[in-house]
């Protein structure tokens, strides 16, 4: 199965891992590449890691891979360290007898018997030459078994302050295409410091509900109120939509920031050397996005609507992505059917199913792993007339401040 969950909502996935289990229960093998880490843990036996053309195996899945990769990590960083200090050792010796040797070679010019002196130079430096030369071997040969340490991502992105603000509110939304009404009297409240996660099965209508926040698709019906004095930014789920220059580099530098700054902050994502100045047609969807979230911090947005981040990520860009995200100093909501990325990111989860939008907060981790717990908090934590009570009274407030 080549990348399966490509697509998949929640529900969807979780009925795969079940028919993925049973298939193994009964005998069947199955290989799957795929860069879900949750679904990695929770059907594979053994787990396989490409890497700089390696093919690293562990048993279990990618928690169990992940360990691993961190001790070989220690580990090769711990050997390539002892290698260096041994090879800057052995040039410091190779340093000294070289010019011990020409302290004696000089020396005979001042000597009283110049061809004792000359000889005993003579044999002296090509001695010493040998010892230089099995030093170099040695160097040589040390720096072969010297492991290969890959520099881990880190990312830094400068830190500003994002005051606690309205962001968006709709009362009473309601979206059709046509005589299909997609979305239902809808309300929500988000502030620029909430971290919103919606959920759904597809075509439930996800993307429609985070166009019209953003203003691209109008209401059938409802109000809504977007706080415009907000620095914002959407990025579509075809990220490279939002990119207007040629390269990378381009991209980054309109931001007016010097070239040692642009460099450093695309080599901390991973967009290294010439791959800077690589046309950002030919660039994988990891490193598009990569880049989209890098502009949206380097331009100190204070809040990001994100529709299916995760979608085609490779691992190594999943965790770029995670580490981005919680470096920011504001909000954003999100679309996702990734339980890892959802568990690591959203405070307060919203899901659509049916044309109808439900909203809970919880303060322990989502249940990720057996969902249907999730929906039930959701059926139980939602009291629809309150909930539009409380949207009412803030959107009529705000529009008194506007």
């Amino acid at each position: 199965l080549d990348e399966p969950t490509n697509h998949l909502d929640i529900e969807m996935t979780l009925r795969l891992e079940e028919i993925i289990t049973s298939l193994s229960e009964k005998g069947v093998g199955v290989i799957v590449v795929s860069h879900d880490r949750r679904f990695i843990d929770k059907v594979a036996h053994k787990t396989i890691c490409l890497k700089r053309g390696e093919a690293v195996g562990v048993r279990g899945g990618y928690s169990e891979m992940l360990a691993h990769l961190e001790r070989d990590f220690l580990s090769r960083q711990k050997t390539s360290e002892e290698i260096s200090k041994k090879i800057r050792q052995l040039e410091l010796d190779a340093t000294r007898r070289k010019s011990w040797s020409n302290s004696r070679e000089a020396s005979k010019r001042f000597a009283s018997d110049k061809g004792h002196e000359g000889h005993m130079a003579a044999k002296l430096a090509k001695r010493a030459l040998a010892v230089q030369k099995r030093t170099e071997r040695l160097i040589g040969e040390l720096e072969c078994e010297k492991p290969f340490v890959e520099k881990p991502v880190n990312v830094r992105i400068p830190k500003y302050g994002v005051p606690n603000r309205k962001m968006v509110m709709v009362e009473s939304l309601s979206f059709s295409y046509g005589e299909n009404e997609v979305i239902k009297e809808a309300s929500v409240n988000i502030d620029t410091s909430d971290r919103v996660g919606l959920i759904g099965p597809n075509g439930s209508g996800k993307t429609t509900l985070i166009k019209c926040l953003v203003g691209i698709l109008e209401l059938s019906s409802g109000k809504i109120y977007r706080n415009e004095s907000v620095n914002w930014m959407y990025i579509p789920q075809n990220v490279a939509e939002l990119f207007e220059r040629k390269t990378p580099y381009e991209e980054i530098a309109d931001l007016e920031l010097e070239e040692p700054a642009v460099r450093s902050h695309l080599a901390n994502i991973g967009l290294k050397g010439e791959r800077a100045f690589s046309e950002i047609k030919t660039m994988s969807y990891g490193e598009l996005m990569r880049l989209a979230l890098l502009k949206s911090l380097l331009s100190k947005v204070e809040f990001i609507f994100m529709d299916e981040p995760t979608n085609h990520l490779d691992i190594e860009s999943l965790e770029v992505l995670d580490k981005l995200l919680n470096d920011f100093s504001g909000g954003f909501f999100f679309i996702s059917h990734d339980r890892q990325f959802i568990a690591e990111h959203g405070e307060k989860i919203l899901t659509i199913e049916e044309g109808m939008l439900k909203s809970f907060e919880y303060s322990e981790e989502i249940d990720i792993d057996s969902f249907t717990r999730t929906k039930e908090i959701l059926a139980d934590s939602y009291d629809e007339s309150i909930f539009r009570r409380s949207s009412k009274n803030l959107l009529h407030k705000s529009e008194e401040e506007d």
